[in-house]
């Protein structure tokens, strides 16, 4: 699919159902602030349990993040964050490293 075509996509969606935030902004360090504040901002008008902000170099292990939080009592504004680096993932048949 063309870009013009996925944006295009990505727009009607946004606006026929409201549940993706577009912004006009560079996609840069600079403005990486400004964008999560307005993301924030954005989600605010939702009524939900739990939020999750990730990026597109990183993955999810939902099933860890599920199995803590049924396991604790709800926390305001709480945070997680854990880094592997330089371990071996193995998926199936696949190996990542």
């Amino acid at each position: 699919m063309s870009y013009p075509m996925t944006r295009w996509k990505t727009m009607f969606e946004s606006r026929k159902e409201g549940d993706i935030l577009v912004l006009n902004s560079p996609d840069n360090y600079e403005n990486l602030s400004k964008k999560m504040y307005r993301g924030l901002e954005w989600s605010s008008k939702f009524h939900y349990n739990y939020l999750i902000k990730t990026d597109d170099d990183c993955f999810l292990r939902l099933d860890t993040i599920l199995d803590e939080l049924f396991h604790m009592k709800p926390v305001p504004y709480y945070w997680r964050g854990l880094v592997y680096r330089f371990h071996f993932i193995f998926i199936s048949n696949f190996f990542f490293s």
